[in-house]
């Protein structure tokens, strides 16, 4: 597995912006442990998303603040 993982990263080096490589090395980290650990397609499935997530909620909650601020909330 350690295999994939360094040829996943590497390629991730190689071909994504600076902006994407952190989420996707974070991507190959969770499916690469859900391998390891015999996790199932569901459980892959379910640490990636859980992985996408996170960046997704971060945008919610400032968008949240910026709103909240703008209607002269505190």
């Amino acid at each position: 597995m350690e295999d994939l993982r360094l040829l996943l990263k590497k390629t991730i080096e190689e071909r994504l912006s600076e902006e994407h490589r952190d989420q996707a090395n974070s991507i190959v980290d969770v499916v690469c442990d859900a391998l390891d650990a015999g996790g199932d397609a569901d459980v892959i499935r379910d640490a990636v998303l859980t992985e996408v997530s996170i960046p997704l909620k971060d945008a919610e909650s400032i968008l949240l603040n910026a709103e909240t601020m703008m209607r002269g909330g505190a």
